[in-house]
């Protein structure tokens, strides 16, 4: 396919988590690979992994090329805007996806814009992730992991405002013993975003101090993890290439859900362990007839496709002044 005129590029965005990011960057700088199509991203100023990762800003084109190829494409309103699918499942009130075929079949100046967070979008080539994301020797060599300790990805902060995405702390305790049964784990660490959370829930174990980079160097190092439900994860595990063990929830988003569907089904990954309300583990085959059901139910029933963003309620939080809110989180 010729490249002349043509180029798929996305952008990132203020609020826009580490793990969204990176996964919008990975799946459509992949896209653009399998399509012999330059690449570039936007934003680059508001990239959260900055300090501890190296990132192409544009592939098989120059960014200043880049740049004046999205602006004669706005002026000349020849530019596409490309959302990736999404299901509203409104019994589980979540946005589902999974791997939109249609991207195989893109050409022009084309803008990106999604979660994009299934391994289909890297046509059968995990290794090449890790020429995507580079982490900064120092980060790795300051963060090292001992082969004895098991690493516990908690995710706090907003998640606790929800319910149904939020693990319970059953999740967490039969996580920790089926760990234990396959390996022998002298000690646990907590990386997370909420150390008070995270203290108040396993005032046993070790709560890493540091920030983002560090979180990700630990991750990258370790080969026996529990996981979350948080994107985050995903690419210093798979990257690192150390992780032996690696548990987490069945149904991602909607653990334990009574409808025994996945939400969404591009988050079902190869090589880890996915773990069930009652403590049992199943491997990604077993899985996959579910993925797979749910995915036929959302595009046999779920007739009306979406973006992000519609059809969800505006939170009651969202009316409150911000001083009241920051206040109210602290106390809380």
């Amino acid at each position: 396919m010729s490249s002349e005129g043509n180029l798929i590029f996305t952008e990132f965005y203020e609020g826009q988590g580490l793990g969204n990011q990176l996964w919008v960057y990975a799946a459509c700088r992949s896209i653009a690979e399998h399509l012999s199509i330059p690449f570039a991203v936007k934003g680059i100023d508001r990239f959260k992994g900055s300090e501890f990762l190296d990132i192409k800003i544009s592939v098989g084109i120059s960014e200043d090329q880049a740049d004046k190829l999205i602006a004669q494409a706005t002026t000349n309103r020849s530019i596409r805007y490309f959302q990736e699918i999404s299901y509203y499942d409104p019994e589980l009130e979540y946005f589902s996806s999974g791997y939109d075929s249609r991207v195989e079949k893109l050409s022009g100046a084309i803008k990106l814009d999604g979660l994009f967070q299934s391994e289909k979008y890297f046509f059968g080539d995990l290794e090449k992730l890790k020429q995507y994301f580079v982490v900064k020797p120092e980060f790795l060599s300051k963060n090292t992991v001992a082969s004895d300790v098991g690493v516990i990805n908690l995710r706090g902060g907003e998640y606790k405002r929800h319910n149904s995405l939020i693990l319970p702390e059953s999740y967490w305790t039969k996580a920790i013993e089926n760990l234990k049964s396959q390996a022998d784990i002298k000690k646990f660490l907590v990386v997370t975003d909420d150390k008070a959370y995270a203290k108040a829930l396993f005032p046993k174990y070790e709560v890493l101090q540091g920030g983002i980079a560090e979180c990700y160097a630990t991750l990258y190092n370790s080969e026996n993890l529990i996981l979350s439900n948080s994107s985050f994860s995903y690419f210093p595990v798979k990257t690192g290439g150390n992780a032996k063990r690696v548990i987490a929830p069945q149904y991602w988003a909607r653990f334990g859900n009574p409808h025994n569907r996945w939400a969404s089904v591009a988050n079902c990954y190869e090589e880890w362990q996915w773990q069930d309300q009652y403590g049992a583990l199943k491997s990604y085959e077993q899985c996959l007839p579910e993925v797979n059901a749910t995915e036929v139910l959302y595009e046999s029933t779920y007739n009306v496709r979406t973006t992000q963003g519609m059809l969800l309620k505006k939170p009651l939080r969202s009316i409150v002044p911000q001083p009241i809110r920051n206040a109210a989180k602290k106390v809380l």
